[in-house]
């Protein structure tokens, strides 16, 4: 399987979030309940009140207009407070993007994204923990710096993880049941460490950098599929695969 780039057209975004000039600092980061198709352009922390299926388009955007805004770029914190942001599974949608045409800093945590197209697409600084992404096509697609923590991807009918350019950091995750768990190009870069990687049909595969360091790999089909640079690993564990490595370690 080869993961291609990968977004679509974003549907019509609906709900436009901002705060008022010279408002306080403790104003200036306002909690706002999560809805469907909502666009975040300013500091904001947003949460889920309960599960939240979206029949149509995608989640939360957060994008930074520079053209047309001179503020700071935004720091976003999307929480889900252990309740579910659901996609109807229609193509081109997305769960929480960070837009690509701009700087954003974006943190989503405590929770399940399930059902989209894409869980995460991370154009910009994204970094998850305690999330579960479960039943996408791509879990978390990574094109700029992005790092994950104790997250889930599981059940995925592509790839769990995608680094097409950019670097990501996977710490006390697990990567489960999905047609490849984790797949880098030849600009990613892809660090793990402490983490389980586990009945994929194949744990890893990638053409970039790659480091895996005190992670077990565990009944994959393929556990390692390097297409051209070597893997550096240290204190892997491989167990029960159909093949352990493909490729070079360095």
């Amino acid at each position: 399987m080869r993961a291609k780039t990968v977004i679509g057209s974003v549907a019509a975004l609906l709900v436009v979030v901002g705060v008022p000039a010279g408002a306080s600092q403790a104003a200036a980061v306002p909690r706002i309940a999560i809805t469907c198709g909502m666009l975040v352009t300013q500091d904001a922390y947003l949460y889920l009140e309960t599960d939240l299926t979206c029949a149509s388009g995608s989640g939360v955007t957060v994008a930074h207009p520079e053209s047309e805004d001179p503020t700071p770029p935004p720091h976003v914190t999307v929480d889900l407070r252990r309740h579910t942001l659901q996609g109807a599974g229609q193509e081109f949608t997305i769960g929480v993007l960070t837009d690509s045409f701009s700087p954003t800093f974006v943190t989503v945590k405590n929770g399940r994204i399930a059902n989209f197209d894409v869980g995460i697409a991370g154009f910009n600084d994204t970094r998850v923990r305690n999330l579960e992404l479960v039943d996408n096509n791509r879990g978390f697609l990574c094109l700029s710096y992005c790092e994950a923590d104790r997250t889930v991807f599981s059940g995925s009918s592509w790839i769990g993880l995608v680094i097409n350019e950019g670097s990501f950091n996977l710490t006390r995750s697990t990567i489960i049941d999905n047609a490849t768990g984790a797949y880098f190009g030849s600009s990613g870069t892809l660090n793990i460490k402490q983490s389980m990687i586990i009945d994929n049909g194949v744990g890893v595969e990638g053409y970039g950098a790659a480091t895996v360091s005190r992670s077990s790999f565990v009944s994959n089909d393929i556990a390692i599929l390097m297409e051209t640079l070597c893997i550096s690993l240290d204190k892997v564990i491989f167990e029960d695969n159909g093949q352990d490595l493909v490729g070079s370690p360095c």
